[in-house]
């Protein structure tokens, strides 16, 4: 039996990547010994859930400051002035440190890593690259112990949408320096595979980057199948309900021209019954202030997973609004492929990992983020010719559980060459 640690910055949390990592070493630990070292705000210790041992490792008294406890945004976007004022002074300081708001942890982190990788004698040492602080952990462990290590990235440094452009510069060289630690870079999809070979190529050998995407849960799936009935549209008393769900970002997913196209719709009384749209999750004011008493647009706030798929499978149609950039894959695509439900899927950018995802899916119907391009593609996503998919034909490639097997053959093939 292998023994793994992977370092996970908030293996308990709530965001794309810690969910990542639990489910994927959720079925690697059957087969494995398991370890997390993660930090918390919180005191340190050990402990043990499903098989997994979780260590962690307590910020510093200035990391609690830079690094604070997710919480969620209220629904207005409402606060304190005073406490705004604070948050805004901290965003400021984390966006001037390099790497990013971690690095005053970067030294006890990386002693951390020596000392449970020594302790335990790890077979492999897995890295979240999130935030990018962490990859001085490779060089530590290659330098000092010879240990096979992994680098797990959702989106790039260099390149990245956030970066200004001398931080840019900085986190080329930085990657350039510690990405050769690296024996294998795992990416969750093909732009960001080939953007680190075309950047990288003394540091990476394409047969050391591999893809392995985001997934679904079985669970979910299980929801599908206790929820659908015979996927058709629901009466929702003369108005046709469309829903989207997710978060939203100035800039990078937008939703004003979709706004402006329901709007328009609904106000075309010559149109047929009514269209509202149904929008889910925690919004800033910026992108609610204006639109939350129109009658076509109704912020639901958030919703929990289980409920949500029910909302989805008794919508008339499913809207996906796609980054305006990035190299990261929305693991809600995946989740909405397998729904069933019709779909707009909003993008400007034909070179969309999202869209990559998708592409050979006939219940898509792909537009850019216009309001005059959206108005048809939405009366064609609701209209009889667009069929409802009713097989799940992708969900066992899409499925955690495979992803989990495609990383336990990467493992499995980095520690064999260590034992030859």
């Amino acid at each position: 039996m292998n023994r793994l640690l992977f370092v996970v910055r908030n293996y308990s949390g709530i965001g794309a990547q810690p969910i990542r990592f639990r489910q994927i070493i959720g079925h690697l630990s059957p087969e494995n010994e398991v370890h997390v070292l993660e930090l918390t705000h919180d005191c340190e210790g050990v402990r043990y859930e499903a098989g997994i041992t979780i260590h962690t490792l307590r910020y510093s008294r200035i990391g609690r400051i830079l690094n604070p406890r997710v919480a969620a945004i209220s629904p207005a976007g409402k606060g304190a002035g005073k406490g705004k004022s604070v948050a805004r002074i901290k965003r400021f300081v984390r966006s001037i440190l390099f790497p990013d708001s971690l690095v005053t942890e970067a030294l006890r982190l990386r002693n951390s890593v020596l000392r449970l990788a020594g302790d335990l004698d790890c077979d492999a040492v897995i890295v979240s690259a999130f935030p990018f602080t962490t990859l001085v952990c490779l060089k530590a462990l290659k330098e000092k112990m010879g240990t096979k290590t992994v680098l797990d990235a959702g989106d790039p440094f260099y390149k990245n949408s956030k970066n200004g452009l001398i931080k840019d510069l900085l986190a080329r060289e930085f990657e350039k320096h510690y990405l050769k630690y690296a024996d294998s870079l795992v990416v969750t999809n093909k732009v960001t595979r080939e953007h680190y070979l075309n950047s990288f190529p003394e540091q990476l050998q394409p047969d050391r980057v591999k893809i392995i995407p985001q997934g679904v849960s079985e669970s979910f799936l299980g929801l599908l199948r206790k929820e659908r009935r015979g996927i058709s549209r629901t009466d929702h008393g003369g108005q046709i309900i469309i829903v989207y769900a997710g978060q939203l970002y100035r800039r990078m997913r937008e939703p004003f021209e979709l706004y402006r196209a329901v709007t328009e719709m609904s106000n075309d009384n010559t149109a047929g019954p009514g269209i509202v749209l149904h929008m889910y999750g925690s919004y800033s004011r910026e992108f609610v202030a204006g639109y939350g008493n129109s009658g076509c647009i109704v912020f639901q706030g958030h919703i929990s997973q289980e409920k949500l798929t029910d909302v989805y499978l008794n919508s008339d149609a499913v809207i996906f609004l796609d980054n305006a950039y990035g190299m990261q894959t929305p693991g809600k695509i995946f989740e909405i492929a397998l729904l069933g439900r019709p779909v707009l899927f909003i993008s400007d950018r034909e070179q969309s990992p999202a869209r990559e995802v998708i592409k050979d899916l006939d219940h898509f119907v792909i537009t850019e983020n216009k309001s005059g391009k959206i108005i048809p593609a939405l009366r064609k996503v609701l209209s009889d010719n667009i069929c409802c998919y009713k097989h799940a034909d992708v969900a066992e490639e899409f499925l955690w559980e495979t992803r989990a097997a495609s990383y336990n053959e990467l493992l499995t093939g980095l520690i064999a060459e260590k034992e030859s």
